[in-house]
Order: C-alpha cells, then structure tokens, then sequence
C-alpha cells in the first residue's frame, strides 16, 4: 500500500493500474538508503511516482532532490509535475531547473562549445569583464540588485531553465548564476547527469551550494544512457584533423615553435598506424606513445606550451584546436584500468583519418562511488533490462532491481510484421523503397489520427520518402536539431 505521506505529495487524484507497485519499492528503497533499479513501461507514470516519493523522503530526512535526465523535454515535464504536487497538494516546493553553462549564458558564444566555454566563460569572469556577471555578483556575494532579482525569480515559482535564461538577458545578469542562486534554497535541482556525475561540476555545484553527497536523494531518468554517458565523458581522442587544423592555427598567430612538435606528432600517428591487411584499428601502449613523444620534446613541456598557446589564442578568437589537443596529451597520461587505448583510421570528409584514444570502458570508475555516498536513489527507464546488467555496469552495491508490466492491456498494442519488406542491405533496393512506402502509405491513410515513422536511419528515411503519399501534412526530422530547433519541430 502507498502511504498516506507520499499520497499527500502525489501530483494526481488517482495512482494508475500498476504504479502502486512502483511507489512502493521506491518507499521501501529510498526508506532503506538504497538504490532502485526499475525497468518502468511507457504510461507507468515514473516522473509523478519518483518525484512525489523523492519530495516525502527529501522533506522527512532534509534532504536535496536531483532529478537527472538527459533529454531537454523531460526537463519540463518534470517542472511541470512539481507545480502540480504544489497545486494540488497546497505546498511551496522549490525547484530550479539547470542546463548546461554555455545554454544559460547571456554572452554572445556562437560556435563555441566544450572546453573552449569553459575556458571563455572562466577568462572573462577572473578579469572581471563579463558584465553579466558582474552585475549579479561580487567576490563577497549577490549584489544588491542581483538578491532583488533572486527574490523575484522565487515569487514566481517553479520556472523552466529557458524563462530564467530569458529573464537574466532582460535584466543583463547570468542566467546561470540566477538559476544557482536560485538553487541554495531548492528542494530539486533539474539537471543533465553531468550535475552529479562530472567530478568537476559536481564540486563546482556542490561548493556553491554548500552540501555534500550524502544530501542527496538521486532520479535517474533514462537510465539506460547513463553508462554511455559516463563512458564519452572520460574518453578523449587525438586526430589527424586536429592536428592539421592545430598546425593552421599556430601559423595564423605566429606560434612558429609549435609548428615542428605538431608535425612530429602527426607523424607519430602515422608510425604508429601499422594495421594488418584487413584491420584498421590497433591496440596501443600508453608508454608506447609518451615514449615516442619523448624523443623529440619533453612531454610535459609539449602540454605546457601548448597550452600557454591555447590560452592566447582563444583572448583572440575564442576557441582552440590547441586546447583539444593540450586536453587529450593531459588526459592520455590517466591509469589504464578501465580503459582501452586504440588507434584506428576511418574515412572522415576530408579523406581517411588516424584518430587516437583514450575510451574508457567501465563507467563504474565514477559512478561506484557516488551511488555509494548519495542517500538513496532510483534508476528508471523503459528500457533498463536486464536489470542486473545494469547494476553491475555501473557498480551499484546497495541496490535492488525490478521490472514491472505495462500498464496497458495487450489488447490496446497491435505489433505487426510485414515478411515481404525488408532493411537487409542486399536486398534494398527502389522496388523495395516502393513498397515500403505503399504500406507506410495505406496505415497514414487508414489512422484517423496522427502517425510518426520512424527509420533506422535518415539515409533509409529519405530513400522511401522520394515514394511516399500521403493527404496530411508531412515534417521531417533533421539531422543534428538545437534544443530549440527540437521543441520548435515538437510542438508543430
């Protein structure tokens, strides 16, 4: 049974058919300090559960939600049910929705991204000369004006990370030293996972929020990405375009020294490319690297004066393909376990490409630990199975794992196969585009309703798209959509 405590944080009237056993392990697991693991169906209603049981155990235990997500849309859904707990239930629960850095900042940032907003974003502010900032902090704290506008921004209650970007421009402040202020006094933080999984921003976030791991009770939404996530976050590659695209730097600003390193080490790429016939990808050594490095500079050095260059270069246009490069000789000197270190050639653009990395493979290097420290938490998705994978992927000792059914009866799913198409390469081919776009055809025609294809691919997409027919109006996804590109097409 729910209790009567997580009744009264319940966002609805009603707990659908088959949530009540979902709201139940999440009391018993957040209860027992715990993590869940649960594979929840579309239509279970895992924000409403999740959140509702996070907020009676936050508020009982004084405690900090993070619900963490790595989709843009969910970040509403999840304000939006907050409000709705408030609403309903006659509470004031703060919430403060975050994004990332570079998405909240009022300066003008085209084109930059990654390490180059990082290393932009910390210049202007050491020297004083983001305006935005300035305006809304000192050394000592919030200025005036900036604690009003703080004070503003809470009165108006749950808000999405666009409204307080959209407000800190109007009033020439940092969107997302608003939102953090904002967050000191938050019952939940609305995040990407890099909020609590990143070493870095986690310390960043938590200093500015003077709390540790142990305050937090963790959701986990889409938990099916998160390994991947944590893997791409602690690999690092080098390039033959990177260094090409370096050495057209160091010429533009007149780094002649670095010129001679950066060839070397282009070539070292190449002596290191030994493939065997058939093969384009080779396991390589770290020392095997550091060591032919070795022979034409001292390594160390070779970071430091590239990255000394990268600074300058990005007070003069922002962004660096130095600093990439500095990054990944930085990151190369990390441990081995855990990781693979391969070099490999692909057809890139501009013709084939020798690309070195340093991929991690076990996601448990950084996620053990912080699901070792937080209060309690819960992992769902719709797709989380087998779960036991998962909880050994990501190193989770305290934990326990759970599917649950769909709750909508069979009857409601037609599922059906049509034999005579096919996506098998060797049998693509315009008949078979054409028949494919006849069935897809007659189904848009006989759905009152409106309908959504989806393909493996947008090359698959587009070749039985030139047959497709249809009376109702068609959108078409495009490749690599902004976040406001996405709710633009979404809401059309």
């Amino acid at each position: 049974m729910v209790s009567e405590e997580v009744k009264g944080m319940f966002p609805h009237e009603l707990v659908r058919h088959g949530q009540e056993g979902l709201i139940v392990d999440m009391e018993k697991s957040f209860s027992e300090n715990k993590i869940l693991l649960a594979h929840a169906p579309t239509g279970l209603g895992k924000t409403a559960s999740a959140l509702a049981v996070a907020l009676q155990q936050a508020v009982e235990k004084n405690k900090m939600v993070f619900f963490l997500t790595n989709r843009h849309t969910q970040h509403k859904i999840a304000v939006d049910t907050v409000k709705l707990i408030n609403s309903k239930n006659g509470l004031n629960i703060s919430v403060v929705d975050l994004i990332g850095k570079r998405w909240m900042c009022s300066q003008e940032i085209a084109n930059l991204f990654g390490s180059d907003f990082n290393e932009f974003c910390r210049s202007v502010v050491e020297k004083g000369e983001c305006d935005f900032y300035n305006n809304l902090r000192t050394k000592s704290g919030l200025t005036v004006e900036g604690k009003a506008k703080v004070g503003e921004l809470r009165r108006l209650g749950p808000l999405n990370s666009e409204d307080i970007t959209s407000f800190g421009k109007a009033n020439s402040m940092c969107g997302y030293e608003l939102a953090i202020a904002m967050a000191k006094k938050a019952k939940v933080i609305i995040g990407d996972y890099y909020y609590l999984f990143n070493p870095f921003v986690q310390t960043t976030l938590f200093n500015k929020l003077d709390i540790s791991r142990e305050d937090v009770i963790v959701v986990v939404d889409e938990g099916h990405n998160l390994p991947t996530r944590m893997m791409d976050m602690m690999s690092n590659s080098l390039s033959s375009f990177m260094i090409k695209s370096a050495v057209m730097e160091a010429r533009k600003f007149g780094y002649k020294g670095l010129l001679f390193w950066l060839q070397e080490l282009n070539r070292v790429l190449n002596e290191m490319a030994k493939f065997s016939k058939g093969e384009n990808e080779l396991l390589v050594g770290k020392f095997q690297f550091m060591m032919a490095v070795g022979k034409f500079v001292d390594y160390d050095e070779l970071i430091n004066q590239i990255e000394l260059a990268a600074d300058e270069v990005r007070k003069k246009q922002r962004k660096s393909f130095l600093g990439g490069i500095g990054s990944f000789l930085e990151a190369w000197q990390g441990g081995d376990e855990g990781f693979a270190r391969i070099i490999s050639e692909q057809n890139g653009k501009f013709g084939p490409q020798l690309s070195l990395h340093y991929s991690c493979l076990d996601p448990s290097l950084v996620t053990r630990d912080i699901f070792s420290k937080v209060d309690a938490g819960v992992i769902m998705s719709v797709t989380l199975k087998p779960v036991f994978m998962y909880k050994e992927l990501l190193g989770i000792g305290s934990g326990m794992g759970k599917e649950y059914p769909s709750p909508f009866p069979p009857e409601n799913r037609l599922s059906l196969v049509i034999p005579e198409t096919t996506t098998k390469f060797t049998m693509r081919s315009d008949a078979m585009y054409q028949k494919m776009a006849n069935i897809c055809s007659d189904i848009c025609k006989y759905v009152p309703g409106n309908v959504a294809l989806f393909f493996p691919s947008y090359y698959l997409r587009d070749q039985v798209g030139e047959f497709f027919k249809s009376d109702k109006k068609l959108f078409w996804e495009k490749k690599n959509l902004g976040k406001e590109e996405k709710e633009e097409f979404l809401s059309k």
